[in-house]
């Protein structure tokens, strides 16, 4: 007896399964939500944004599955700069197969404070868009705010390999989270230098000979920045200095 009433209710579940499977994959279903997704993405590219919302959540609606009209939601949110929305969708989005959500989730994150969650996303995007370079700038910023020093400033070095200015951009904000520090205005300095962005490269060289003022290196660079701008005495004057600290250094 028990065994039957046990093949029974297995057979009820298999049917069940089977009503939800051909509900979710019915034609009719799926064409409707295409339609309305379709409609949603016409009203998109015509920036009538509030009407594509409309549209891709009646996709949902008609089609829970429909994985497309989730991943356009999180897009439109996350331009909107509602993030905790964005964040939903994408999620969503992801667990019905979507690709490549790693960096609109990591963005989300960061921007909602979730600084963890923001680096495991950043992270696995890298890996799928290895040369979007603002998922490696967002990612230095999520180390200074995780206080993860050495893989903040190993991100910001790997940024100004890639794309200079990306790079200077990404350590003018580093530099908010670590104002003195050295390797930030070092590779700053550098970069204005490497630029020719000479008054750039002068104030950089000027904060670090400041915290060391017995460098002959900086000393030397920063005569270099006055010359390239055009402040010929005081350069060549500068690098003078710096070769005699240096000399002196060495005795």
């Amino acid at each position: 007896m028990k065994n039957r009433q046990l093949i029974l209710f297995i057979y009820f579940l298999m049917q069940v399964a089977t009503a939800n499977t051909a509900w979710a994959t019915s034609p009719a279903v799926w064409s409707k939500a295409k339609r309305l997704y379709q409609e949603g993405l016409a009203c998109k590219r015509s920036g009538k944004e509030a009407e594509a919302r409309q549209y891709f959540v009646a996709a949902i609606r008609t089609d829970s599955s429909f994985t497309a009209a989730y991943s356009e939601l999180g897009s439109l949110y996350f331009e909107q700069k509602a993030y905790a929305n964005a964040l939903l969708y994408t999620r969503k989005a992801q667990q019905l197969g979507a690709v490549k959500t790693s960096r609109l989730t990591g963005f989300c994150s960061y921007y909602l404070g979730q600084y963890d969650q923001a680096m495991e996303a950043l992270e696995q995007a890298r890996t799928e868009a290895p040369a979007d370079v603002s998922i490696l700038h967002q990612l230095a910023l999520t180390y200074a705010q995780l206080g993860d020093y050495r893989a903040c400033i190993h991100a910001c070095m790997e940024l100004l390999s890639l794309q200079t200015d990306a790079g200077i951009h990404c350590l003018y904000e580093v530099r908010r989270y670590y104002p003195k520090d050295e390797q930030v205005l070092y590779q700053l300095a550098h970069a204005f230098y490497r630029q020719r962005c000479y008054e750039e490269a002068v104030e950089e060289w000027k904060e670090l000979l400041h915290l060391q003022p017995n460098n002959p290196f900086i000393m030397f660079m920063l005569g270099k920045s006055y010359m390239g701008k055009g402040d010929t005495v005081k350069g060549t004057a500068l690098c003078d200095q710096a070769w005699m600290t240096g000399e002196m250094k060495k005795t």
